[in-house]
């Protein structure tokens, strides 16, 4: 006599970690305000560089 015993799966929480694992984190979606400021900072800054450096040039001339 064989009794076939069918043992219970966990198929919900099987399915859920390979969600998880397909899923890629999701970066850079919106942008970070320290990150412009950071961007308008470094503009002025690289705007105010090429203007002095254009007035210590026409000083010299």
């Amino acid at each position: 006599m064989s009794s076939h015993l069918a043992l219970p799966t966990n198929a919900a929480s099987h399915e859920t970690k390979k969600t998880e694992e397909n899923n890629l984190p999701q970066t850079g979606a919106k942008p970070n305000d320290a990150s412009l400021i950071g961007l308008a900072f470094g503009a002025t800054s690289f705007l105010l560089g090429l203007v002095g450096s254009e007035l210590k040039r026409k000083r010299k001339n």
